[in-house]
């Protein structure tokens, strides 16, 4: 199987899940898939943050979805599935949109790193392409977070 058939699967399993949650939950449950991506949006990835404003956020949709279907037709019972997903979507594919818009290409030429008179890294070379998939090994503490941080933060020559 190619990397690609792999990511095709993954998708279909997913999406085969989620349909299966919505199906079994009903659609109050998108909430949960989708508040936690407005508070990432909103806070970032630090799980002390994302987590309680992932609880605020569901609540503050399933409050505006309450509004918003009492507020499209007064005196008719408008489903409030209808509207948590008038809300969430478009901050689904926004989400999306981000995250694709995040994704670079990283070249790095003869990167040389020392510390003191020790090299740590010697005439590195490489290219990590936008979208794939690239694998750092090494034991815990060993710099692999700082080196893709710090590479991040180069300027382009």
């Amino acid at each position: 199987m190619s990397g690609r058939d792999v990511k095709i699967l993954i998708f279909i399993s997913v999406t085969l899940l989620t349909a299966g949650l919505i199906a079994f939950a009903g659609t109050i449950g998108f909430v949960g898939l989708v508040a936690p991506n407005i508070a990432r949006i909103l806070v970032g990835e630090d799980q002390r943050f994302l987590l309680p404003m992932a609880a605020i956020v569901g609540a503050v949709v399933m409050v505006a979805a309450s509004i918003l279907s009492k507020l499209v037709s007064p005196g008719v019972v408008v489903p409030i599935g209808i509207g948590t997903a008038v809300i969430s979507v478009p901050f689904l594919f926004f989400d999306r949109a981000r995250a694709e818009a995040i994704l670079v290409t990283l070249e790095v030429q003869g990167l040389t790193v020392a510390y003191g008179a020790n090299r740590v890294i010697d005439n590195l070379s490489g290219i990590l392409l936008s979208g794939k998939l690239a694998v750092l090994i090494g034991p815990s503490g060993s710099g692999k977070s700082t080196l893709l941080r710090d590479l991040a933060e180069l300027p382009s020559c």
